[in-house]
């Protein structure tokens, strides 16, 4: 019989146990005086936890004390001079939490629960705020003095005076939006804000891109102007192959493809139950991904060509020079090829003829 896994033995294990405390009156008589059972104190047998100090079960099964604090008369507490601000903290010392909860020194130091503003930069004022000091050389919100913000919006605040940075130096009037609310005139890009895309007020279509003070698409994809927008027309069914071509199925590969019929119930879940075209780009298309589909020749430059490559393709002497000729480089004969021998005995009949 195979063996339960660990995990496994553990569950049975409490399961049996809970069936013991049930048969037997209740955790009292098993867990022990003080002590309560909880399922969730693993690591012991049996799982019983002492509910006033035990900081995976604080006052109650289940109820896990944060980090850095520990359970006392089952509540959980920060040690002795600290107070729980969503960790344990110092409200002396601590900068970011100062006396209080949440109250930030910024540009400054924390001592005795009062912030302390930095004398180091003659700009580092006490503004009252949160943060509490502030760097009116450098802080847009304070900028030359507690009650000066800069009035654009992404405006920069340097040597206390304000003024666009210099990857935003144009000005456009502003508009409310949800991220400026009171309509502020803002510092912006006109090179490449595609709100306002070389001209104030001017926007990029839909899903477009602004360079260089001109409107584009992305790459792969295509301006449809009678919707002002960008598209990819090989999957977009609002513009499947083509701008204004509407699909009522899938667009794939800029083909409008029939929706697929629903799952058949009974599926389980299987979002490619009953679609056997689910994640297959190609599902239909034999040729799909093969640049070589019905081309018998593709990549072969030497297809149909029987001598392709062969510079004696036809020729049976290539390359022999003693192709045909029985005497060709035989020693004994004195002779160096039929040519040679034929010449030899045409000169010894002319002697022979100039004796008579």
């Amino acid at each position: 019989m195979a063996a339960f896994p660990a995990h496994a033995r553990w569950r049975l294990t409490v399961m049996c146990f809970a069936l013991l405390v049930a048969g037997c009156g209740g955790s009292k008589s098993i867990c022990g005086p003080g002590l309560t059972l909880c399922q969730g104190a693993f690591g012991v047998f049996p799982p019983c936890a002492d509910l006033a100090t035990d900081e995976r079960n604080c006052g109650a099964c289940g109820r896990m004390c944060p980090f850095g604090t520990t359970c006392d008369g089952g509540v959980c507490t920060c040690p002795p001079g600290q107070v729980y601000c969503g960790t344990c903290v110092d409200l002396a010392t601590d900068p970011s939490n100062c006396g209080g909860c949440g109250i930030a020194c910024g540009a400054g130091s924390c001592s005795n629960g009062t912030c302390t503003c930095s004398t180091s930069s003659p700009g580092i004022e006490q503004c009252g705020g949160a943060p509490v000091c502030v760097d009116t050389s450098s802080d847009p919100d304070h900028c030359g003095a507690c009650t000066t913000p800069c009035p654009l919006l992404n405006e920069a605040c340097a040597g206390g005076a304000c003024a666009c940075p210099a990857s935003l130096p144009d000005v456009c009037p502003g508009v409310p939006s949800p991220a400026n609310p009171t309509g502020s005139a803002a510092c912006v890009a006109l090179a490449s804000d595609p709100r306002n895309c070389g001209t104030c007020g001017l926007s990029c279509p839909t899903g477009g891109l602004c360079s260089n003070g001109a409107c584009g698409c992305p790459s792969g994809w295509t301006l449809c102007t009678s919707e002002n927008a960008c598209a990819d027309l090989a999957s977009d069914p609002a513009n499947c192959g083509a701008c204004g071509e509407v699909c009522a199925g899938e667009c794939r590969g800029g083909t409008c493809q029939p929706v697929p019929p629903p799952p058949p119930s009974g599926c389980g879940g299987d979002p490619c139950c009953g679609d056997p075209c689910c994640g297959d780009p190609c599902c239909g298309a034999p040729c799909c991904g093969d640049p070589c589909c019905g081309d018998p020749c593709c990549g072969d430059p030497c297809c149909g060509d029987p001598c392709c490559g062969d510079p004696c393709c036809g020729d049976p002497c290539c390359g022999d020079p003693c192709c045909g000729d029985p005497f060709c480089g035989d020693p004994s004969t004195g002779l160096v090829s039929a040519g040679v021998r034929s010449a030899g005995i045409r000169s010894v009949t002319k002697s022979r003829r100039s004796r008579r």
